[in-house]
């Protein structure tokens, strides 16, 4: 038989060394990145069927954070949502965070949500419209109106408690009812609750509505884009 050796020499190790600690992270980081924006679209895309979204900004939250190959060999890239309510509606129950976009943290504690009562009545919208921000509970309470003009126009909205604990933005109608009491009877302004203020935790059912879609996209594209990935790293290695 005749026999053909080859040795690998220093320098050719020395190459496959420095292809492997400068490609293999950046092949991974940009496969993990590409995969985390395919598995938001997969999960943007889902959106409506798990929820009844009226305006984009929802979908619009879903965001990423791309890999970054400094940070081999423990190179993660995210998918999540940047709006605190929404971590709720993953796993289901209570409700348990607060804030906004800008200052939402896990407090523990459970912050009020607003119910639509008979706003949509008042301001005359349909149940398929979108409420206007400047109807919300916040906006009312601090001297809005429902309605600003015309013969429809009525009284500022003022938040209240009733005698047995419900919260809510009122309204008064401009009708009045007889009630009798120490005093006598006497006439009192009818008013109408226009948004109901619940402080007990709210539970949000389990929706799984990021876990799923991303972990589906991660299984069936990560191998795929790693591969991918390598290719060019290895066609731009200089």
């Amino acid at each position: 038989m005749i026999e053909v050796k080859a040795n690998i020499t220093a320098p050719a190790l020395k190459a496959m060394a420095e292809l492997a600690s400068k490609q293999v992270p950046y092949a991974t980081a940009l496969a993990l990145t590409t995969v985390a924006g395919q598995a938001r679209d997969r999960v943007k895309a889902q959106l409506p069927g798990e929820f009844k979204i009226r305006r984009p900004w929802t979908a619009g939250g879903i965001r990423i954070e791309t890999a970054r190959k400094s940070a081999w060999p423990k190179i993660t890239a995210k998918v999540g949502s940047i709006d605190p309510y929404m971590v709720d509606f993953e796993a289901g129950g209570p409700h348990k965070l607060e804030g906004t976009r800008a200052t939402g943290n896990k407090t523990g504690r459970t912050t009020a949500f607003v119910i639509p009562i008979a706003i949509r009545k008042a301001a005359g919208l349909s149940v398929s419209q979108v409420i206007p921000s400047r109807l919300w509970p916040g906006k009312l309470k601090n001297g809005g109106r429902v309605r600003s003009r015309g013969k429809k126009a009525k009284p500022a909205p003022f938040l209240k408690t009733m005698p047995d604990g419900k919260t809510g933005v009122f309204v008064r109608t401009g009708d009045f009812r007889e009630v009798s009491g120490k005093r006598g009877t006497h006439k009192r302004a009818k008013i109408t609750m226009l948004w109901a203020i619940e402080n007990r935790p709210a539970k949000a059912p389990k929706k799984q509505w990021l876990q799923r879609p991303a972990q589906d996209v991660v299984s069936a594209n990560l191998v795929s884009e790693f591969n991918k990935a390598l290719k060019k790293a290895i066609a731009s290695a200089k």
